[in-house]
């Protein structure tokens, strides 16, 4: 199982558990050999079948907030879709981004998401993968 499948697996649990993490990022994602574990549930939030919730000021990682927490909006579970989205999209763009704010002026002020027309790793990222990135990064209403 790639590490992105053990990464879904592990929200898709946390969802079915009730779950919002509202705090998905990279440096919550733990490596143990082949092994992917997410940690940092110190924002997470119980209830998602519950109605929306609306959006706690100031907490979390904004580089990697939905457009809803953003904009102070009501939101659930898909929030959670959203950072992935935006982590996934950095798994296939292999940029290291150097600190938060390159990251955000690279990927977070794009909404949906917009690909560079570059390579990476001297292989096209295939539409098919784009196609599920944008969907994954746009707002839901």
């Amino acid at each position: 199982m790639s590490t992105f499948e053990q990464i879904l697996d592990g929200v898709e649990y946390l969802h079915e558990k009730d779950i919002i993490h509202r705090d998905l990022k990279p440096k919550n994602i733990l490596f143990k050999g082949d092994v992917v574990k997410i940690a940092d549930f110190g924002l997470a939030k119980e209830g998602v079948l519950s109605p929306l919730y609306p959006h706690t000021q100031g907490i979390g990682t904004h580089f990697y907030w939905s457009p809803e927490q953003r904009g102070g909006e009501y939101y659930n579970k898909k929030s959670d879709v959203f950072s992935l989205g935006i982590i996934w999209a950095e798994i296939w763009h292999n940029k290291t981004m150097d600190n938060d704010s390159e990251r955000f002026l690279t990927w977070a002020r794009e909404i949906p998401l917009v690909f560079p027309d570059e390579q990476t790793d001297q292989q096209t990222i295939p539409s098919e993968i784009k196609q599920m990135i944008s969907a994954m990064t746009k707002k839901r209403a």
